[in-house]
């Protein structure tokens, strides 16, 4: 009994760390038609960013637009991100493998 209480901590870690290995959450299907629609929008901008299957191996990517999180990307996933006209800067992080 003893030599399990010594592996306990290391499991729980091990436990917590494979439970945020979650993949990004889908939309409904009818949010996802919607965002497929490319409509103007009222006093904004859309910007749409896509992520293709070879672009950056298969892991994860966080998407930031001017500093501002916009959300973690996979393979094959898109963000349709309302803004205000004009400039914007994007970035990503580096694609971390799953």
């Amino acid at each position: 009994m003893r030599n399990i209480l010594k592996f306990a901590p290391v499991l729980v870690a091990a436990l917590t760390l494979l439970a945020g290995c979650g993949s990004t959450p889908l939309a409904p299907a009818s949010r996802d038609a919607d965002a497929k629609r490319f409509e103007p929008a009222m006093n904004s901008a859309l910007i749409y960013i896509y992520r293709p299957t070879g672009y950056g191996g298969h892991g994860v990517s966080t998407l930031w637009v001017d500093g501002r999180l916009i959300g973690e990307s996979l393979p094959e996933t898109f963000f349709r991100v309302p803004v205000r006209p004009g400039r914007r800067i994007g970035s990503a992080s580096k694609p971390v493998k799953l």
